[in-house]
């Protein structure tokens, strides 16, 4: 990635190529000028004909102050015209970077359409590669709750709504857990489905819940979640399932950030493998059926 610094008017601009995540031109701003303008402008809807347009722009705003300069250095062979060197160079220098925003919003996915890709990407894509892990070597030294492997599945996607099964091998067994994401650009919901034949309903069921999971709660707590209070509970293939919920609220722009999908997915894996662990053979017993 480079990065190329941009002053202009008193503002510090930031000109970012990245190859990843279709993001191909971002400009981030510093605390001189309002931060959610980016923001603002990955939401709109362009239709194709503003698209033209802008890119219309863009190249006359580039061409004609090109067009002044070169005119005005050419002109040196007899005598420079100065006026039309500084008439150029002063309306590049104050047009380049509108001229990069509307190139932004020509060539840039913007809009509705590019939440929904994004958020689908994430879910299908960036979640599951985090959660897989490849079988491990017998002579590597390792521990004795190190995940010898891991493989996760998508079940079912329904919008922003996908569910997943995930399966761990440790030194004592395999585990599985099933598990459904809910995302809504701002937020995301997870909800964790434990087989529970006890019968403790209520708040004794989750103050159960919280004691047997107190390291992995703690630890969602501290990366942002809030674990709901009330618990559900279901049946599901004759089975009796509890299930547990953490929201999580997201940074404004975390669809266009590649860092923040790529921690929230590892934080995420992290998550779901703690509480694999202190599930224990509350888990191991989910693989028979």
């Amino acid at each position: 990635m480079r990065k190329f610094p941009l002053r202009n008017l008193g503002v510090n601009w930031e000109l970012i190529l990245s190859e990843h995540d279709n993001e191909g031109l971002k400009l981030a701003v510093d605390e001189n000028l309002n931060p959610n303008l980016l923001q603002q402008l990955r939401q709109l809807s362009v239709p194709v004909w503003a698209r033209w347009l802008a890119l219309l722009l863009a190249l006359f705003m580039t061409l004609m102050p090109t067009w002044l300069v070169l005119s005005g250095v050419s002109a040196c062979a007899s005598e420079c015209n100065d006026h039309l060197i500084n008439a150029g160079v002063s309306i590049l220098s104050v047009g380049f970077v509108p001229s990069l925003v509307l190139v932004y919003l020509v060539f840039a996915e913007t809009g509705v359409k590019a939440l929904k890709s994004k958020t689908r990407e994430l879910l299908e894509n960036i979640v599951l590669d985090a959660l897989h892990t490849h079988a491990q070597s017998d002579t590597l030294i390792r521990g004795e709750n190190d995940v010898l492997e891991s493989k996760a599945q998508l079940l079912h996607i329904s919008g922003p709504t996908a569910q997943y099964s995930l399966s761990v091998r440790y030194n004592e067994g395999l585990s599985f857990l099933r598990f459904h994401l809910d995302f809504n650009v701002k937020k995301v919901n997870v909800v964790i489905y434990l087989p529970w034949d006890e019968q403790e309903r209520g708040k004794a069921l989750t103050d159960r819940l919280k004691e047997k999971f107190a390291a992995t709660i703690e630890g969602a707590t501290h990366e942002g979640y809030v674990i709901d209070e009330n618990v559900g509970y279901s049946v599901a293939g004759g089975k009796a399932h509890v299930l547990v919920c953490g929201r999580k609220l997201l940074r404004q722009d975390f669809l266009w950030d590649p860092a923040s999908k790529l921690y929230f997915a590892q934080d995420l894996r992290l998550f779901l493998f703690s509480l694999i662990q202190e599930a224990g053979s509350l888990l191991h017993q989910e693989t028979a059926q």
